[in-house]
């Protein structure tokens, strides 16, 4: 693979689709200086055709998308807390 810029990638047509689930396109990015596998299925909507695509870090398992129509295991999600009152004295993240 060759380098790679931040924040950028590359997609290729999958040309060696294991099965109809496969994605059609696939490829990697650089973003935040981590590697992602990308891919992408084109799918049709009401109006128009367009490209799904799912990111998965370079040091997952490199079989997920063959296993494509799944959903991506979810976080455990706990139930949501009731914020206080925001005051102007809060920090503020970014």
């Amino acid at each position: 693979m060759t380098e790679q810029r931040l924040n950028s990638g590359i997609l290729f047509t999958n040309y060696r689709k294991q099965s109809e689930r496969s994605p059609d396109f696939s490829g990697d990015c650089n973003i935040g200086g981590v590697t992602y596998k990308i891919a992408g299925w084109m799918k049709k909507g009401k109006k128009t055709e367009f490209t799904s695509l799912a990111f998965k870090r370079a040091d997952e398992d490199s079989h997920a998308y063959d296993r494509a129509g799944e959903t991506a295991p979810q976080p455990a999600r706990s139930e949501p807390s009731t914020p206080g009152p925001v005051r102007a004295s809060d920090d503020i993240p970014f």
